[in-house]
């Protein structure tokens, strides 16, 4: 993993696997748009899932993408 600047998002406690849809989702429809300074950067990006309540679907996580300014 090459060193670099990031952003993260963190979810807590949501439904899985539509955690991980929202967190991408909000990433790319709200937070880039309203962070015009930064773009997506080309590379590995980073996504740590754990389950809070397997039987509920209950999951908590961070999604790390490699960012750039523009």
């Amino acid at each position: 993993m090459s060193a670099g600047t990031w952003v993260a998002f963190s979810f807590e406690r949501l439904p899985f696997p539509e955690a991980i849809q929202r967190i991408w989702s909000y990433a790319f429809s709200e937070w880039f748009p309203s962070n015009p300074a930064y773009r997506h950067k080309h590379g590995s990006e980073m996504l740590r899932v754990g389950f809070e309540d397997k039987e509920a679907d209950l999951a908590s996580g961070e999604l790390w993408l490699p960012v750039e300014k523009t």
